[in-house]
């Protein structure tokens, strides 16, 4: 769920603190988005949904026969997608190295591993990246070719973002989060060579990416 930066501040702990003093996580539909993220998961897929809110996708993906898991840092939310029957631990995907559980939910073998506009405020990405055993990872988040984007301030916070939790290469070389490419490359370089836009153009505000083996 996209927050209000007024709401946390310009700081990862400030963000994480946000999430985790939620009371309540909005229920919505499955957006025009969404739908294209789920139909971009062939049906009988094992697929683990990273930060899932609510368990739209999952829902939707276990719909057309996918075997579906889900981690999520708002307990709102977790509680809500397990009243729905699906299968979502709480927990800070950024805990991973202290953490048995999480570790073993994030690097177990799925066909497809989904992000949901959570990567640029995740510290330990590169980390994940290299470990998981996935065939391929669908990237859900704002989109930085967007000229609407560019406009209302947004690529400018995912810059911002990237500064402070930064992308890096598989040798180290931090780089900058400014279009689909650079993200592109960035995956590449974890072994993830193949990419293409399921979603967003020059006018879209979201990116909907996917990187494969």
């Amino acid at each position: 769920m996209a927050a209000p930066e007024s709401k946390f501040g310009d700081t990862y702990d400030g963000y994480r603190e946000w999430l985790l003093s939620l009371k309540h996580y909005p229920e919505k539909s499955l957006n025009s988005r969404l739908r294209c993220l789920v139909d971009a998961i062939p049906a009988g897929s094992k697929v683990l949904d990273v930060a899932c809110g609510t368990g739209r996708v999952l829902k939707a993906a276990i719909a057309k026969g996918c075997q579906g898991r889900g981690i999520e840092i708002s307990a709102p939310a977790v509680e809500t997608a397990c009243q729905k029957g699906l299968d979502v631990i709480e927990g800070d995907v950024d805990s991973w190295p202290d953490n048995q559980q999480v570790a073993d939910l994030l690097f177990d073998e799925y066909d497809v591993v989904v992000f949901s506009k959570c990567l640029m405020y995740l510290g330990t990405k590169n980390e994940i990246l290299d470990r998981l055993k996935t065939k391929s990872v669908l990237i859900f988040q704002s989109n930085p070719n967007s000229i609407r984007n560019r406009f209302n301030g947004e690529t400018a916070n995912l810059i911002k973002w990237n500064k402070q939790l930064p992308y890096r290469l598989k040798d180290g070389k931090e780089i900058e989060q400014k279009s689909a490419a650079s993200l592109a490359t960035w995956a590449a370089s974890y072994g993830f060579r193949q990419s293409k836009i399921v979603y967003g153009g020059f006018w879209a505000r979201s990116l909907i990416m996917q990187v494969s083996r």
